[in-house]
């Protein structure tokens, strides 16, 4: 293989991102109705009259309302920078795949390139992401560790792409990816001059 050579994977879709920003935001909103429910017992409570809120309501419960929307807000910031973090690397003689919080290295001569393909996952049940093991999933993004339909435990670095590049290992595991030309990237590895 050629010497280091970055490849982007498909970032993930305005949906996926949109999705997590929504969960986010139910997440703090579920957080401070929470917040609300619970009953402060002061001997001289200081309350603050906030007529949205139906009464008054105690400055700490406004100080837990800031805090859980600006944490939350940081945490969705994280996670759409973390989905977005996506390469795959041509070593000397490894492919490393990273996709958000994962990285996988796999050794050039542990793929069996004569039986890897670019596959649509709607034919090839089989290859389907079903159990996740340690990931990150969303509808239209996976990343991570999961066990495919035929029971072969796969690093995917997935978007919504339907040709995927599916990437047999002839030891533990398989590879299934998206990029942007999933032929170029398997006919680079098949020929690495």
């Amino acid at each position: 293989m050629t010497s280091n050579i970055r490849i982007q994977l498909t970032p993930p879709g305005s949906r996926s991102i949109a999705l997590v920003w929504a969960l986010v935001a139910l997440g703090a909103v579920l957080a401070s109705l929470a917040s609300l429910s619970v009953e402060h017992q002061d001997e001289q409570p200081h309350y603050l009259v906030l007529p949205w809120l139906g009464g008054p309501t105690e400055p700490r419960v406004l100080l837990a309302f800031a805090c859980i929307w600006v944490g939350l807000g940081v945490l969705g910031y994280l996670l759409t920078r973390l989905m977005r973090r996506q390469r795959v690397e041509l070593q000397s003689a490894a492919l490393a795949v990273t996709s958000s919080l994962y990285r996988c290295r796999i050794e050039a001569a542990e793929l069996d390139l004569a039986r890897a393909r670019v596959v649509d996952l709607d034919e090839h049940t089989g290859l389907k992401p079903v159990l996740k093991r340690n990931g990150m999933s969303v509808p239209g993004y996976r990343s991570g560790w999961f066990s495919l339909r035929n029971r072969r435990r796969c690093f995917v670095a997935t978007s919504d792409s339907t040709r995927l590049l599916w990437l047999p290992g002839r030891g533990r595991h398989d590879l299934l990816l998206d990029v942007a030309d999933p032929n170029a990237l398997l006919g680079r590895l098949r020929d690495p001059a």
